[in-house]
């Protein structure tokens, strides 16, 4: 499987997970303004942020003290890799795949970093 490009990982966090996933079968509750619930295999409860366009999309399983972004929710609840994570998010993405994305979208912070930043912001 070919290298991803930087505009690939970045449009793939970038798709509407709520969108995504209930195009791919998922049954999710609105709860709230900008979440919605999944109840996920033996019950796990997860929380999805409803991502705005170009907002990264986000996810957190409390009970679990794990979360992500979408390529994480799909490695993480659907067993793919991260390279296939990518593909499945973009399956219908139109976008120049030699974009470079704003600087500020990578920064000295670890992506674990930028999460937790993003999530203690917006308390989703």
């Amino acid at each position: 499987m070919p290298k991803k490009t930087k505009a690939e990982y970045y449009h793939a966090n970038r798709v509407n997970l709520p969108e995504f996933l209930q195009q791919n079968g998922f049954e999710l509750k609105k709860e709230g303004q900008h979440e919605y619930r999944w109840r996920g295999i033996l019950g796990a409860s997860v929380s999805i942020k409803d991502n705005a366009e170009g907002e990264i999309g986000l996810w957190n399983q409390w009970s679990m003290e794990r979360g992500g972004t979408n390529i994480d929710f799909v490695m993480q609840f659907l067993g793919k890799t991260k390279e296939e994570a990518v593909d499945m998010l973009n399956d219908d993405a139109v976008f120049d795949k030699n974009f470079v994305p704003p600087k500020e979208a990578y920064t000295s912070l670890s992506e674990p970093e930028k999460i937790a930043n993003h999530q203690n912001q917006c308390r989703f």
